[in-house]
């Protein structure tokens, strides 16, 4: 794929994230912190990673830690979003997993899945 395909699956991605995180669920909060839910939100934050690194046209190591920094903040603001406006219980467990995500996923693109295709 193009970085242009990728760069514009990137951000349909960063709506659809926030687009379920908005639907109303129950307040209840969890007690597991390593629930079967985190596993979920470390493959939705792994490719995030992937599609943010793919879209870039240059990848340097600077480029990647601002992409694990900007990736887990977005992560966060997801959990609070949650919590403000869907009504929905935001989990710090959920926000460190989405990091992990975005640290696993960002190293696992690196070294198995970079694309060079303009």
């Amino acid at each position: 794929m193009s970085k242009n395909t990728y760069q514009k699956l990137l951000i349909f991605y960063i709506i659809a994230i926030l687009a379920v995180s908005t639907i109303p669920g129950g307040a209840i909060p969890k007690v597991n912190i390593w629930s079967f839910d985190k596993i979920l939100h470390i493959i939705e934050y792994f490719i995030l990673a992937f599609l943010a690194i793919n879209a870039r046209k240059m990848v340097s190591t600077k480029t990647v830690v601002i992409i694990i920094i900007i990736g887990t903040a977005y992560g966060g603001f997801n959990e609070i979003w949650q919590g403000v406006i869907a009504g929905r219980y935001a989990s710090i467990y959920d926000a460190i997993a989405n990091g992990i995500g975005m640290i696993i996923g960002s190293m696992v693109t690196l070294k198995y899945f970079m694309f060079s295709n303009d």
